[in-house]
């Protein structure tokens, strides 16, 4: 017996469901950070905090209280049991991220796209490098996608709707993505957009709820140090044209990287900026004809044009890949010349062709390497970043150094006494495994100027480490400042260097004046 198409469409959604949950089920399930960002530790010590399960982390109340990052996805983790560890903390983002690509085919047949295209453009989704790596990363763009494409949904369904139902709705869950990203704010630009060039004074609305949801926010959170602040500094210092014009030059390169990492030179990145640059058109003429996603779609992207911050560029570019994808499509599938018949197949393969045969051969080298030997020392990190460097030896040299550090966090707990606190480049990070206060290494500076800065700290301890970031930028910081007063109490060399140059430490600061 023969089961009818739309049968048979409905047993492949639900194979594509549950292969994709898997796979990312799969590829997050780590008791580990995947990446030294700090943004990881502190959402999971936050949701740690809120968590109505398990034991609470000695410091989580003190990075809940000082956290610059909206409420939403920590809470989310919460309630969900991922602040019991950091293993259930990966599930339950891998499972938002899945939620989020079932949002993204929700929004696909509002626009009018047929199942099976929806169906194909989602699959595609899954396969993308930063959709994908989203998946091992706790970060609040697994809640945001599932929020925001469903807020997107509902307002091009009730485009043309005043029923004050309808419209609070959608005000909810713009509110809910405000409350998870600040680049909520996008959705919040779209209506207002909408009640002013489609004249539909009601989708005032939807801005006032989500305005009382910030404001309640604002008024709850106790952090000054937001996105926002550092974001106008930047822009201050360096002048706005010429920071606007270092992040046009940017802009490319970030794009590209996210569709296919493996691809880094340049007939890539022209290919892939081309296709973003038509992307862009075509959420233009959504705008144009004034579709409420055209104007969230382009708010979006003016937000990816002066976003400074190039560490969370990619990630903020999975978060509109979805609605681009479906704008083209519709665009190319409005064209007359493609023959009737075919023109959803061949729209289609116009659209993601060219994106899966860029993400392919990162996706390929992803699985390549989830599978490939690991050394004995190292199979636990099997499922971070560092290991999912394409080029083998530089896997074990980025890996070798995470287990370094996790091994001198490791020594923080044993070795620091309680009550002490630590300097690190990445302060949440040696709180989280260190259970120790830890601090900002001072910058990079003359002796004196550190020695001040480091004295009103307060903190007699010192992570050192390879690792470098934007406010540490030397090798070993601040040993070449601090070495004649500073006393190892733990080294970590590489294992895998004959020379066993060292990876990582805890050093002692004993200053000369001190008592």
């Amino acid at each position: 017996m023969t089961l009818p198409a739309s049968r048979r469409l409905v047993w492949l959604e639900a194979a594509c469901g549950i292969a994709i949950l898997s796979a990312l089920l799969y590829f997050s399930a780590s008791d580990l950070l995947s990446e030294f960002g700090g943004d990881n530790a502190v959402y999971w010590l936050t949701a740690n905090h809120y968590s109505p399960y398990g034991a609470t982390h000695p410091l989580a109340a003190e990075y809940a209280a000082a956290s610059r990052y909206p409420p939403l996805y920590p809470l989310a983790l919460a309630a969900f049991g991922g602040g019991t560890s950091v293993f259930a903390a990966h599930l339950v983002s891998a499972a938002l991220l899945c939620v989020g690509l079932l949002a993204a085919r929700a929004y696909y047949l509002v626009l009018g796209i047929p199942r099976a295209v929806a169906l194909a453009l989602v699959v595609l989704l899954a396969l993308v490098p930063i959709m994908r790596n989203g998946a091992i990363e706790l970060q609040s763009e697994d809640l945001y996608l599932p929020l925001s494409l469903a807020a997107l949904a509902l307002m091009v369904r009730y485009e043309n709707s005043s029923a004050p139902s309808r419209l609070a709705l959608v005000g909810l869950l713009v509110a809910a993505s405000l409350l998870t990203r600040t680049a909520g704010i996008t959705l919040v630009a779209a209506c207002a957009a909408h009640a002013l060039f489609a004249r539909r004074p009601a989708w005032l609305l939807p801005i006032a709820i989500a305005a009382l949801a910030w404001a309640w926010n604002s008024h709850t959170q106790h952090s000054t140090n937001a996105y926002s602040h550092e974001l106008v500094d930047g822009y201050l210092r360096q002048g706005i044209g010429p920071r606007l014009l270092t992040q046009l030059e940017n802009l490319p390169l970030q794009w590209s990287l996210a569709l296919g990492g493996l691809l880094e030179t340049w007939p890539p990145v022209i290919l892939l900026s081309t296709l973003g640059f038509a992307f862009a058109c075509a959420a233009a003429g959504r705008a144009w004809r004034r579709h409420v996603d055209g104007y969230y779609a382009l708010a979006y992207l003016a937000v990816l044009v002066v976003w400074p911050f190039p560490a969370e560029m990619q990630r903020l570019t999975s978060m509109i890949l979805p609605v681009l994808l479906g704008q083209a499509y519709l665009f190319v599938a409005a064209r007359r010349a493609l023959p009737a018949e075919h023109r959803p197949l061949i729209a289609a393969m116009l659209v993601g062709v060219p994106i899966l045969v860029f993400a392919l051969p990162d996706t390929v080298g992803f699985a390549v390497r989830m599978h490939s030997p690991v050394p004995a020392l190292l199979e636990p990190y099997r499922r971070t970043a560092a290991w999912q460097q394409h080029e083998p030896q530089v896997a074990i040299m980025e890996t070798a150094l995470r287990q370094a550090i996790y091994a001198t966090l490791a020594d923080v707990d044993r070795l620091v006494p309680a009550g002490e606190c630590v300097y690190s480049i990445k302060p949440s990070v040696a709180s989280l495994y260190g259970r120790r206060r830890s601090l900002q290494t001072p910058p990079d500076s003359d002796a004196v100027a550190f020695r001040a800065a480091a004295l009103a700290g307060g903190c007699r301890y010192f992570v050192i480490s390879l690792l470098v970031s934007p406010s540490a930028r030397t090798l070993y910081h601040p040993l070449a400042i601090l070495r004649a007063e500073l006393t190892p109490l733990a080294q970590h060399p590489d294992p895998f260097d004959p020379r066993k140059r060292l990876l990582a430490m805890l050093a002692k600061w004993t200053p000369p004046d001190a008592p």
